[in-house]
């Protein structure tokens, strides 16, 4: 059994390890001058493998998962899920430590885990060759075409189109559209979000830690907790991360900032007003009224928003100014602009299309022999090693069933 392996990522190289162990030749073809260039990035250079969330359910439902069918990346994810990965890397003398439930290898380096992932498709006999950009793929009654070698099975695991400058440009889609699949609209996710920094871009290098929203039309879409940092284009950080993918071109969508969201409206404006009427405050001007809350310059943005002059006497401020204080802190809302791009996106939403797939097998259901696995499909993960774990789940099922 001859099998290629277009694309050396994570994805990749599982699906290259798992059916060479099963007993097939196996070639990968790697379009950059070395495989696994973007698993380096992953985690800031961490490598952030696993979560030991990632089987979380709601109501039926993964809820770190989002696909056009929802379902499919369930069979993967439970036949091979983060402990079994996590046991696979440990046989191999990897050590892990686990903060708030993401798995980084001890080593706190992403070449960790790619050094032992190549090492061992040394050792075991995987073919690698590099530098190869792969632009068709023919089939015919003796099997598959690739470079002008014969395969007897193909898995494409070319990755999305975030980060290209780490190989995956987006143009491997089209090798799955040769065999009549299709794709939805892809866009950027696990990345910065641009907005409105007619005021935000005086606090470059900042960080608050806030609930965040992502609105469309007034209407809450998501919302999670953590830091984010402000930047001259917007704002950044892993909640920012988390909602990226919700936003789409064309399209008018809002970023609310709760920057105190472990006290409520009355108690905050208690606060305001026991900041107000304290002796030692006399004099106090509105530039200095949220310092003791919230960060400095932060606190005067807040203000500005509010159309507040900063040398306003704290002691002058109306109920009405303080509210609208109150409900700034409280939803300090930003105008979205789009995000940063798949040039500093971590990963691709949408994809190909998995209705024309096995979730089993990741096989074709349109071409006999053709498989899949990893970023190329429909299938994203929330930030946080949820898409490497894909990756490494869909390559073991793609593995597995091509060598069958």
């Amino acid at each position: 059994m001859k099998i290629a392996i277009i694309g050396g990522g994570a994805s990749g190289m599982t699906a290259a390890l798992t059916a060479r162990e099963s007993g097939a030749s196996v070639t990968i073809f790697e379009r950059m001058d070395r495989v696994g260039k973007k698993l380096l990035s992953t985690g800031n250079g961490r490598c952030n493998i696993t979560n030991k969330n990632v089987l979380e359910e709601k109501d039926g439902n993964l809820i770190h998962y989002y696909s056009d069918q929802p379902d499919f990346p369930r069979y993967a994810l439970y036949n091979f899920n983060h402990l079994a990965l996590l046991n696979e890397f440990s046989k191999l003398g990897v050590l892990f430590r686990c903060e708030n439930g993401k798995y980084y290898p001890y080593s706190e380096t992403a070449s960790t885990i790619l050094d032992v992932m190549r090492l061992r498709c040394e050792r075991v006999g995987v073919k690698t060759i590099c530098g190869a950009k792969i632009e068709q793929i023919s089939k015919n009654s003796m099997g598959f075409d690739v470079c002008g070698e014969k395969f007897d099975r193909v898995i494409v695991a070319v990755g999305g189109s975030s980060s290209p400058h780490l190989g995956t440009d987006g143009s491997g889609y089209e090798l799955l559209e040769m065999f009549g699949h299709h794709r939805n609209k892809i866009r950027p996710a696990i990345t910065q979000i641009r907005t409105d920094n007619t005021l935000t871009r005086q606090l470059k290098g900042i960080k608050v830690y806030a609930n965040v929203t992502l609105k469309q039309n007034s209407k809450a879409i998501r919302t999670d907790y953590g830091q984010v940092m402000f930047a001259d284009y917007g704002i950044s950080g892993p909640p920012v991360f988390q909602l990226s993918s919700g936003v789409r071109d064309g399209e008018k969508f809002k970023i609310s900032l709760d920057l105190m969201p472990e006290f409520t409206h009355a108690e905050i404006h208690e606060n305001i007003r026991k900041i107000i009427d304290n002796p030692f405050c006399n004099d106090l001007k509105a530039d200095n009224l949220l310092s003791p809350m919230i960060n400095k310059k932060v606190g005067q943005i807040i203000v500005k928003y509010c159309q507040i002059p900063l040398s306003t006497s704290a002691d002058n401020l109306s109920a009405r100014e303080i509210d609208r204080l109150v409900t700034t802190l409280k939803s300090f809302d930003l105008e979205v602009l789009g995000t940063k791009g798949f040039q500093n996106a971590q990963v691709t939403a949408g994809g190909i299309l998995t209705k024309d797939f096995d979730n089993h097998t990741m096989e074709s259901r349109l071409c006999k022999g053709l498989f899949a696995c990893g970023e190329v499909l429909d299938v994203t993960g929330d930030c946080g090693g949820y898409n490497l774990q894909w990756a490494f789940s869909s390559g073991v099922m793609a593995g597995k069933a091509a060598v069958l």
